[in-house]
């Protein structure tokens, strides 16, 4: 049983957010609560867009503004914004608790800043809030030319900090080249037990409003196996039950 999910990846825009939105309404179709929550957004003029998408996707819109987020302009890694002299993010402890309290009641997940290891402090980085929190990890590649160094990297990563690894996902948004044809073959022998999951392009995904994109995204999670693979682990919890939308 899992009680969360942490969403990182082997970089930026790598389609964290995408997959994420998608598992969180499909989950919704199955009467499963849940609470899509982003701790750390750069790049936010004014509005924090990918925290925004997640929060609508779960039909929960006021979790991308809530107090106790990092929320910074430049399109930096925190402890880079902080040391450019904005406000530092909050002790990874003082976060944690915020993420649990936006997420009581519900099935949360938390998508990180960009991969595991960008630092948010001069000592801490995304990874070690997935340590605190205790959720496994969701490691979302790009299923494309250089994909094996950088997710067999980051699954090396995650290992180090005993961080479990719940699946790998691979996303191929605009992107085609014959990689394709072994990468999922080759993850899957060199981590095995680990299910490795090719998410479907959506066609058109940028040009369709919140919830028609919602829904084709779901879509996609249903067919990777996303979704079924989620609720096999649900916790067997009336806390995360709510009525079908």
């Amino acid at each position: 049983m899992i009680p969360g999910l942490f969403v990182s990846g082997t970089g930026t825009g790598v389609g964290k957010t995408c997959v994420g939105r998608g598992l969180a309404r499909a989950l919704r179709r199955h009467a499963v609560a849940v609470a899509a929550i982003k701790p750390f957004e750069t790049d936010v003029n004014p509005v924090a867009r990918d925290a925004l998408a997640l929060a609508r996707a779960c039909d929960r819109p006021h979790l991308a503004v809530a107090a106790g987020l990092y929320r910074v302009p430049p399109p930096l890694a925190p402890y880079a914004a902080t040391l450019e002299g904005h406000p530092p993010p909050p002790p990874l402890d003082t976060l944690a608790r915020c993420i649990r309290g936006l997420g009581e009641g519900a099935f949360p997940i938390v998508e990180g800043a960009g991969g595991l290891l960008v630092p948010v402090s001069a000592t801490t980085d995304v990874a070690d809030l997935a340590a605190v929190l205790r959720f496994p990890l969701l490691l979302v590649s790009r299923d494309g030319l250089g994909v094996l160094s950088h997710t067999l990297t980051a699954f090396e990563a995650a290992r180090a900090r005993a961080l479990p690894l719940c699946a790998i996902v691979l996303t191929s948004f605009g992107l085609r080249d014959t990689s394709a044809a072994t990468n999922r073959r080759i993850l899957q022998e060199r981590v095995p037990g680990i299910p490795v999951l090719a998410f479907p392009e959506v066609p058109g995904i940028d040009a369709l409003d919140g919830a028609a994109g919602d829904a084709a995204l779901a879509d996609a999670a249903d067919a990777a196996g996303l979704t079924a693979l989620v609720r096999s682990q649900l916790p067997a919890s009336p806390a995360h039950a709510s009525r079908r939308r």
